[in-house]
């Protein structure tokens, strides 16, 4: 138990002071879990890793502005990495739109059948207006 009980107001609730204070250590408890965790990730041992991030912590937790400059701290050193990340995905969509067409060049034999194609399109749309013309004749 703790020296201190919550204060209550007289509607039953906690007071602020005492919420945010108990959301300020489960937060600390939370950026050490997770600062553990990576350097864990990353090869340390478990020890010197979570020594690490406790020192970290505390070293944010002092700082003016606290875990907020850590997080808009963290989120700055992170953007390039970001940046690239985006920059290589869209790398990988273009490259895998090559075979659907980026990577065309026209030669002069698929140009020919272009060409064809477009003008038997043209004869078969005159001669489907030929004949409706003369099957509708007496219509118009």
């Amino acid at each position: 138990m703790s020296k201190n009980p919550p204060q209550q107001t007289p509607g039953g609730q906690i007071k602020h002071s005492m919420l945010s204070k108990l959301s300020g250590e489960t937060m600390g408890l939370g950026f050490i879990g997770l600062d553990t965790y990576m350097r864990v990730q990353e090869g340390e041992n478990v020890i010197p890793a979570l020594a690490k991030a406790a020192v970290t912590n505390a070293f944010w937790a002092a700082m003016p502005g606290g875990w907020a400059t850590m997080l808009g701290y963290t989120a700055a050193t992170m953007l390039p990495a970001f940046s690239n990340a985006v920059d290589q995905g869209i790398a990988g969509v273009s490259q895998k739109l090559t075979p659907f067409g980026q990577g065309y060049t026209p030669t002069q034999q698929s140009e020919l059948l272009k060409t064809d194609g477009i003008n038997r399109m043209m004869q078969n749309r005159q001669l489907m207006m030929q004949r409706h013309a003369m099957n509708n004749r007496k219509i118009y």
